[in-house]
């Protein structure tokens, strides 16, 4: 079978073959422009980015001078002030100063904490819950509870109390401990009310006290132990 030719179109493909030519080029230039643009464009909102991250990264240190050097002048020792937050508030769980917590509160207060379970259903990732039994007097409880947010080296809050009016010798309280990072006060450009310097003071005053008294301890049990001819 023959295939005919239709020598019409091959005549005109032959008279304007200049102009296919010129076509082709510039749909061809006209796609590479194309993905040129696109390309640029691209590595223009790279480039966008990184510097907008490198702004606020030198805002955030600006704020953060600008914040130590307010805090300096407030007679607040910033570095103390994150040791105390970090020690209160961890970055992760730490279970073991959860148990060292509840032993300091019990040397503390007299309120013997006798067993603790762990709530699964109230704990979250950033907060452990625990449901503790104790047992006291009056005035031992009452220190418990005027004592126990931070005497243990740990943030602590109470959201459930069961007890005897009548007796305290059993005693069933949900307590919470907290861990997890937050947010930078100098990020968000905070400032501290007189109420917060004041409270922060105390608190390092507080806890000051506890540590101090934590470090006599182990100093008089290393000496004991030296002077022990055994």
């Amino acid at each position: 079978m023959k295939i005919k030719i239709d020598f019409y179109i091959v005549k005109l493909v032959r008279d304007n073959i200049t102009y296919f030519i010129v076509l082709f080029m510039a749909i061809l230039g006209l796609v590479m422009f194309t993905v040129f643009f696109i390309n640029r464009n691209e590595a223009y909102k790279s480039e966008t980015s990184t510097l907008e991250t490198e702004i606020d990264d030198l805002k955030n240190k600006a704020n953060l001078i600008d914040y130590k050097e307010k805090i300096i002048q407030d007679d607040l020792d910033i570095d103390q002030i994150n040791s105390i937050v970090s020690t209160l508030v961890p970055d992760s769980e730490d279970y073991f100063s959860v148990i060292v917590a509840l032993d300091e509160i019990s040397k503390k207060t007299n309120f013997i904490i006798t067993n603790y379970v762990i709530n699964l259903q109230g704990s979250t990732k950033n907060k452990l819950a625990l449901t503790i039994s104790g047992s006291g007097d009056q005035e031992s409880f009452l220190n418990f509870l005027k004592e126990y947010n931070y005497i243990g080296g740990r943030l602590i809050t109470i959201d459930r109390i069961n007890f005897n009016e009548r007796s305290f010798a059993k005693m069933e309280l949900g307590i919470n401990f907290y861990s997890g990072k937050g947010s930078s006060a100098a990020q968000k450009n905070l400032e501290l009310a007189t109420k917060d310097k004041e409270y922060i003071r105390k608190l390092q005053e507080k806890v000051q006290v506890n540590m101090k008294s934590d470090n006599e301890i182990e100093s008089d049990t290393s000496y004991s132990l030296k002077e022990n001819p055994f």
